[in-house]
């Protein structure tokens, strides 16, 4: 989420909601923002319907003249009407939510929920809001999937500020970006933040996807074009925290440099060959959604809008391979309905029994292993019907995660066919290190030597890996 703090709050909160309204309707218009439907218009609940110059993409605003507050049972209930609405429309006619406000009420309550997007604080907040919703949307809500839910958070742009801040805001929008070095660096965040001032606290984003993204020529467009249609959200490129643009940028750059057996060999040394990437459930030998996974999402009870999508996917001729990576976000993750199992203890003829120790609610619910839960179920059994080999790789940074392996293997069987493994993005780093040659290899040393994850309390840009 953008939180987009615009200046100290200089002003009493007297100004009329029209007024206020309007100075961030010119606001967002300096930036390239266009309304295209108002609140007077029939059906139309939100303040504002807006869009951009160049997108499709429909933003739905509500602007409050006053301060706001997570807490606040009437708002709660708004949030509530706007999360049903976004969670009944297909994900690709998804709008992003903007909450326009003089003042927000217990800043790092928001920065949990929008932006870190801390599971166990969006869970407190969703309670809340089915507290305050009506029974259509508490309905809609609770058949949602968390990853949907999570979707909705991370998609809302904040805008705090007063009259003056927006004045000032605007008055520094220029129409064009400043040029951009090929790596996100702390002086072009500066100068990011000067100029446009929608950077937030702790991380910034993108206008364009392509600006996140190092492989980018017309193949690799054809094939990211390919995956979007398929891929379950794609927006999340665009921002500097995205696991889906360095999963895009290291394992586009191993596959198109005949690396992935190089990267298999930190998992087995058994890893076969005549490899195969799948990136986010889209085959490129079958130039759609990967049919094998498509059966297993069926076999549990998935929907596919809703279903499980590994980050990346490896088949080779012996083994079937699960990488579920990770970057700022932890492994922590609980389902958004505790009641609805779908298939997933009775699909597979009982498959659930066969490859793990512990029980779903013991392992969804009380430990918040849902995801890789659902990773290792549908990983295993479709490896089973392939008649290879399955191996869950959790990818992460080497300083985070590092209990994972002993506290998830607990609950599952593993055997000489069957394993899960915590992998690091600095393993793949010193692998391309040792191991590629080239021009491009000289970006890639560069893209983790300088990559960053957002801003630290004073400000500074920090280092993503741990590098020497």
């Amino acid at each position: 989420m953008p939180l987009w703090r615009l200046g100290k709050v200089r002003e009493s909160l007297t100004v009329s909601s029209e007024a206020y309204k309007k100075r961030v309707l010119m606001y967002l218009g300096a930036k390239d923002y266009y309304l295209i439907a108002g609140s007077d218009v029939e059906g139309t609940f939100a303040d504002s319907i807006l869009t951009k110059k160049g997108e499709r993409q429909e933003y739905w605003m509500e602007v409050k003249a006053t301060g706001i507050s997570l807490g606040d049972n009437s708002f709660l209930t708004q949030l509530a009407k706007y999360l049903s609405t976004y969670l009944s429309k297909t994900p690709n006619n998804r709008f992003r939510m903007i909450i326009a406000c003089y003042k927000l009420t217990n800043v790092a309550l928001f920065e949990k929920v929008y932006e870190r997007l801390e599971r166990d604080a969006i869970d407190a907040l969703l309670g809340n809001v089915l507290s305050a919703s009506s029974p259509i949307d508490k309905l809609v809500i609770e058949n949602a999937s968390r990853e949907d839910i999570i979707g909705f958070f991370e998609d809302t742009i904040i805008i705090e500020s007063d009259i003056k801040g927006l004045d000032i805001a605007e008055a520094k929008v220029k129409p064009d970006p400043p040029a951009k070095p090929t790596l996100p660096d702390a002086e072009y965040a500066a100068e990011v933040l000067n100029k446009f001032g929608d950077v937030s606290p702790s991380t910034f984003e993108y206008e364009d996807a392509y600006d996140n993204l190092l492989w980018k020529d017309s193949e690799d467009k054809i094939l990211l074009d390919n995956i979007k249609k398929v891929k379950r959200e794609s927006r999340r490129l665009t921002r500097e925290r995205s696991e889906d643009a360095i999963s895009w940028n290291v394992f586009r750059y191993l596959e198109k440099h005949d690396l992935i057996p190089s990267f298999l060999r930190l998992v087995t040394t058994n890893h076969g060959d005549s490899s195969e990437v799948i990136y986010w459930s889209y085959s490129q030998k079958e130039k759609s959604r990967w049919s094998v996974l498509d059966r297993a999402r069926e076999e549990f009870g998935e929907e596919i809008k809703r279903s499980s999508e590994p980050d990346i996917i490896i088949r080779t001729s012996k083994a079937l391979f699960f990488i579920e990576a990770k970057l700022t976000a932890g492994n922590k993750t609980k389902p958004s309905d505790e009641h609805n199992h779908k298939k997933y203890e009775s699909g597979g003829d009982k498959w659930f029994s066969t490859v793990f120790k512990s029980t779903y609610d013991t392992i969804a619910i009380t430990e918040k292993k849902y995801e890789l839960m659902r990773f290792w179920l549908l990983g295993t059994w479709m490896a089973n019907q392939l008649g290879l080999d399955f191996f869950l790789v959790n990818l992460v940074l080497s300083e985070r995660e590092k209990d994972i392996e002993s506290t998830f293997r607990i609950h599952i069987k593993e055997n000489p066919k069957r394993k899960f493994i915590r992998i690091t993005w600095e393993d793949i780093y010193q692998l391309i290190l040792t191991n590629s040659l080239g021009k491009d290899r000289s970006m890639m040393i560069n893209y983790f030597e300088t990559k960053t994850i957002g801003y630290d309390q004073n400000g500074q840009l920090q280092k993503a890996f741990t590098i020497p």
